[in-house]
């Protein structure tokens, strides 16, 4: 998060269009693993994982849900949570005018806003600082502790699967 490098005082300053750049970058962009349940669905749901004879894939495939429900858990509530947190302290401190123009004013056939000021001095603001960094916390935690054991299941997942692929059919 290249935002956080910019709190406080005695920080660098950045332009209006860099702030808003890094602050919809960082923010307003939401990411969350969506991976497309159909076959596994239709296979745990109709009772079909018997068709397969090894119990270790039966057990990988059967358990998938439940590991993917913990990151979706982490995304939609903790994430979220923080990600909203920012977002309404940001509508009181920022003419959200003033940074959405660049991005959005033509299409939506807004002018820029008359109110002086600029926006990047929430950088200065320490509430702000301590949103940013439990977003920043939030996130890390994700990545480093819900991630990996997802990315190792569609691993084993894949792996199981490539063992069990008779090359003769």
């Amino acid at each position: 998060m290249e935002l956080i490098k910019y709190t406080g005082p005695g920080t660098p300053q950045l332009t209006e269009s860099q702030f808003d750049s890094l602050l919809y970058g960082s923010i307003v962009n939401e990411v969350q693993f969506l991976p497309s349940p159909g076959v596994l669905n239709e296979i745990t749901n109709s009772g079909k994982l018997g068709n397969f004879s090894d119990v270790e894939l039966k057990k990988a495939l059967a358990s998938w849900e439940s590991i993917l429900s913990r990151v979706r858990f982490q995304e939609q509530e903790e994430v979220q949570r923080t990600r909203l947190g920012i977002l309404n302290f940001l509508s009181d401190k920022v003419n959200e005018r003033r940074g959405s123009y660049a991005k959005y004013g033509a299409v939506v056939g807004f002018g820029p806003s008359k109110f002086k000021g600029n926006n990047q001095n929430v950088l200065q603001l320490e509430e702000f600082e301590n949103k940013l960094l439990e977003f920043i916390f939030t996130n890390t935690f994700l990545r480093d502790n819900y991630y990996p054991q997802l990315r190792e299941r569609i691993d084993l997942i894949l792996s199981l699967i490539n063992q069990n692929i008779d090359p003769s059919s």
